[in-house]
């Protein structure tokens, strides 16, 4: 070939050269800068979710401590005999109270990653737990069945904060989402 035929097929082959580098790395650098996007907002919604589960959860602590019988109440009950109808009451109440914290754990579970689903599992056993020992207090098996049940509460929410903390701090490279 001439040094015009270069002179022409050059730049046409550089510019051809030219589209098709763009062509493969255009859609990689779209998808690249996707998915560092949707990292940052899945940490964003992360964060905010474990914030909220945390204080639903204390919220609820607080609400389920307040229905745990004193001996002045139990004497009311007894003395009216309301026994049953002091369950019924509660097991209700205790299922409106724990609404707020289920909706908010369930997204936890849906933003993951694996170890915090695992965490929140546990808490909601744990909530279950609880709720029991609660119930038991007026059906006269174990009224000690709350305390005990408070311990791997109290358990389940620190190892949900481990959880949330270690994937929070994380850095997002190399990290599976």
């Amino acid at each position: 070939m001439s040094i015009q035929t270069w002179t022409i097929l050059g730049p046409l082959v550089g510019t051809a050269l030219g589209a098709g580098i763009t062509l493969i790395a255009g859609p990689l650098q779209v998808r690249k800068a996707a998915n560092a996007e949707h990292g940052q907002w899945l940490r964003n919604e992360r964060q905010k979710t474990y914030v909220e589960l945390l204080a639903a959860w204390d919220d609820l602590a607080v609400q389920i401590e307040g229905r745990v019988l004193t001996r002045e109440s139990m004497e009311i009950i007894d003395h009216e005999n309301s026994w049953h109808e002091a369950s019924e009451d509660v097991t209700e109440a205790m299922r409106r109270d724990r609404a707020p914290f289920q909706r908010v754990a369930e997204r936890a579970q849906m933003l993951g990653p694996d170890t915090v689903e695992q965490a929140v599992g546990v808490m909601l056993s744990s909530l279950g737990a609880l709720e029991a020992g609660i119930t038991a207090q007026y059906s006269s098996s174990s009224r000690n069945a709350f305390w005990e049940a408070q311990e791997l509460a109290k358990e389940s929410r620190s190892a949900f904060l481990a959880a949330s903390k270690a994937v929070l701090r994380s850095t997002p490279i190399g990290r599976r989402r």
